[in-house]
């Protein structure tokens, strides 16, 4: 760094002059080697770091004769160690967020299944609730997975560098894994917000018992976001075919719970034997203070004998099977009580079910 003689203040920084000071004196102190890594200021007036080991020669009365000592520069190392710091604390804040993210969710899905439990008439999102469970399981699998991936290439970096076999492709390769993991994690993280959001859509109605002005064609694909992950797990098909312009004036969480209820009852007892079932909703206006929804589903459909009992209270094919027998009767009772409507069914053995529900649009009403 320097020709000639110099004094070590002529070159070390001044911020760690006082610590090379202290090392080099209790060296001397206790007559023991020396080793430490401090800054400098070469002749070109650049700052390098260097690591210095040494010992002091001492003659009979313990005077220092000399020192003998080497002095290596450590710049690249120490750049190097720096990087991996910064790369570690980002680590550590990723795992954090996402530690900090699945604790949250967590809370929320057991505040969701909390306020399910209270009811009776919400019985019919279990399976909903199984579903999201299952569907939320991956995407936190996948990145728990890849931060441990992370974690051991970052240990196996710390182990290059420390035995000094550290090369430039080595920590290229690294950057680039980094910036892949966490591209992966992040696109995880989104779809497991996503699902929450679609399931707290359908939990917000089921807990809103005031009317509010909602359109009829979100509402519905809010429902079937929703019912998302109990879709996957078959072959069934849900068309929403409402126009984007039909706005209603009624109570959300009753119409969610309508139409949960009734896609459930197409899944357990329609398409018990059918492997493709397809379910179709659609809506029109009726003059200017009713709205007419139509649903229908292609499955095995109802006895003519059957008809008139599926609204009764507790009336149920499936007995021990799933059925609990409130389902169709909870529909009943929220359109005709809450939502001042009515409600037709129309059905023949193999030929599915037209249900045809009036809702009175509760905009005009004082």
């Amino acid at each position: 760094f320097y020709e000639g003689k110099v004094r070590y203040e002529d070159f070390i920084l001044e911020e760690d002059l006082s610590y090379f000071k202290r090392v080099h004196h209790e060296a001397y102190l206790n007559m023991t080697n020396f080793s430490l890594e401090y800054r400098i200021v070469d002749s070109d007036e650049n700052v390098k770091w260097v690591h210095e080991t040494g010992t002091m020669i001492f003659n009979k009365k313990k005077e220092v004769i000399h020192t003998d000592g080497i002095i290596i520069d450590i710049t690249k190392h120490k750049i190097v160690e720096r990087e991996l710091n910064r790369i570690n604390s980002i680590l550590s804040e990723k795992n954090e967020e996402l530690e900090y993210i699945v604790h949250i969710r967590s809370l929320e899905l057991q505040s969701v299944l909390t306020k399910l439990a209270r009811s009776e008439e919400k019985k019919s999102v279990n399976e909903i609730i199984s579903g999201l469970s299952h569907e939320l399981k991956t995407p936190i699998s996948v990145c728990l997975t890849a931060l441990s991936y992370l974690n051991e290439r970052n240990v196996e970096i710390e182990r290059l560098f420390e035995s000094d076999a550290l090369k430039k492709s080595d920590y290229v390769d690294f950057k680039d894994i980094i910036a892949e993991t966490v591209k992966i994690i992040m696109n995880n993280l989104k779809h497991t917000i996503a699902l929450i959001k679609s399931f707290n859509h359908i939990t917000s109605d089921l807990s809103n018992d005031q009317s509010e002005v909602i359109n009829l064609k979100s509402h519905v694909d809010g429902i079937m976001m929703g019912l998302k992950p109990m879709l996957r797990q078959h072959a069934h098909i849900i068309n929403n075919n409402i126009s984007p312009d039909l706005n209603l004036t009624t109570y959300p969480g009753a119409l969610s719970q309508v139409l949960i209820n009734l896609i459930n009852n197409s899944f357990l007892h329609g398409f018990e034997n059918v492997r493709s079932g397809i379910i179709s909703i659609s809506a029109a206006n009726i003059e200017d203070d009713y709205v007419i929804i139509t649903y229908t589903d292609n499955g095995s459909g109802i006895a003519p004998e059957n008809i008139d009992k599926v609204f009764d209270m507790y009336y149920t094919t499936k007995k021990g099977k799933g059925g609990s027998g409130l389902g169709l009767h909870i529909v009943k009772k929220l359109i005709e009580n809450t939502m001042m409507g009515s409600i037709k069914l129309h059905s023949s053995p193999g030929q599915g079910v037209k249900i045809t529900i009036t809702l009175k649009d509760l905009k005009n009403l004082s």
